[in-house]
């Protein structure tokens, strides 16, 4: 039983605890700390990110319930990071054998983590931080993501210690206190970095709740709304020009980068599938949702984005106004055997249709206006900006829009 054992800080790593024992045991040897921790053992795997039975072989020489493993794995391991587009009911199984001591890994762990290139990291902002809070410094979870270059927080460059041997870790100690922090630095101001490094710290921190959604990805509508979307029959998901996605992504972040998280170009099958929920890899979704400037509680919302084409074809059927269907679909830039695949996938009754049936010409009143050149310069240019193609369907949609106006003032 131990008769010590330090509180974690807010987002500490489980290592860094680890570390803080070490110092306050006053051991001179790690090994001997490491047969503290974890019985006649000269090394375990302490240093993982991903959790491990580990942590339930320090807990079990603690007084009964002085910590929650369940809190332990949430809060100071990338669990939540990791899991974060698994299911629910998928992740509440992993919780549970975890929780019972099973050592297990994830793919997308061993495939992105990159081990053997990989060093633990810090923010040197949150280092002086830290030790004016908390009397000294200690390794950030977050920090420890391994697409993650900057600070969340602070923006600052993260950095890595040549003293600090990743390979070492099952058997040493290496508190960051103990470590001469770097001077900090920063990237360009127009660096996407900071923008990726608060959706990564999204999928940590959020509850292990937030994740896909059922029967719609917002962030495959807004991908689509920046003009990706490929419109195609009887598919109920948002389906993108997928090879157009990788080269402008590719351009944005670098070849390198995109190759290295969605593979050779051949491959862009993976933006889709990603952009289905179909892929558990949390690099692919922080790509995407960054290229797309969308933000985390809007890719995780329980409210379905509209596109672009359905907020244009409702604006254009909320406005009375009967088109043509060429008429339409040369309004919205697409073909008409486009625009019934819209139609069709939303639900929306063509407005060519809407008020012919039924509808005795006769009873329809008509008026005439006169303009300046000035007025009417005016006009064309209202008219410019909007969906609309003649000066008649335009005037109306002006009309009716102020009597609307009008009424909702009463």
């Amino acid at each position: 039983m131990l008769t010590y054992f330090p509180t974690p800080f807010p987002g500490e790593w489980w290592y860094s605890v680890l570390c803080r024992y070490h110092v306050r045991t006053g051991n001179e040897k790690m090994q001997t700390t490491v047969r503290e921790l974890f019985g006649d053992k000269e090394q375990a795997s302490m240093g993982a990110v991903f959790p491990n039975a580990t942590i339930l072989r320090v807990l079990d020489r603690l007084p009964r319930n002085l910590f929650s493993i369940r809190k332990i794995i949430l809060q100071h391991t990338l669990f939540p990071y990791y899991t974060r587009f698994h299911n629910l009911e998928t992740k509440e199984g992993m919780l549970r054998r975890l929780s019972a001591g099973e050592t297990f890994v994830i793919t997308c762990v061993r495939r992105f983590a990159e081990r053997s290139k990989w060093q633990p990291r810090y923010c040197p902002v949150c280092v002086q931080e830290d030790r004016k809070s908390c009397g000294e410094a200690y390794w950030h979870m977050v920090h420890q993501i391994p697409m993650m270059e900057v600070c969340p927080v602070h923006g600052c460059k993260l950095a890595a210690s040549p003293e600090v041997q990743a390979s070492h870790m099952s058997y040493t100690f290496y508190p960051l206190d103990d470590v001469d922090a770097a001077a900090p630095g920063y990237p360009p101001s127009e660096s996407w970095q900071r923008s990726m490094a608060r959706i990564l710290n999204d999928y940590q921190i959020l509850p292990i709740e937030a994740g896909a959604t059922e029967g719609y990805c917002n962030l495959a509508i807004a991908v689509g709304n920046m003009g990706y979307e490929a419109l195609q029959k009887h598919s109920p998901h948002t389906i993108l020009e997928a090879k157009k996605v990788y080269s402008d992504m590719a351009a944005f972040y670098g070849r390198e980068l995109v190759e290295r998280i969605f593979g050779p170009r051949e491959n862009t099958y993976t933006i889709n599938k990603t952009c289905k929920w179909g892929m558990q890899v949390p690099e692919r979704y922080a790509l995407l949702q960054c290229f797309a400037g969308l933000d985390t509680k809007t890719m995780f919302s329980s409210d379905r984005l509209q596109s672009r084409y359905e907020e244009r074809l409702l604006r254009c059927q909320r406005s009375g106004t009967v088109y043509g269907k060429k008429q339409l679909a040369k309004a919205l830039g697409i073909t008409p055997s486009k625009l019934d695949i819209l139609i069709e996938k939303y639900g929306i009754q063509p407005p060519w249709t809407r008020g012919r049936a039924g509808t005795d010409e006769t009873e329809l009143q008509k008026i005439s206006v006169r303009f300046s050149e000035t007025e009417y310069a005016a006009f064309k240019q209202a008219m410019g900006k909007s969906d609309y193609q003649y000066n008649s369907h335009f005037a109306k949609h002006c009309i009716l829009a102020y009597i609307q106006e009008l009424d909702a003032g009463n």
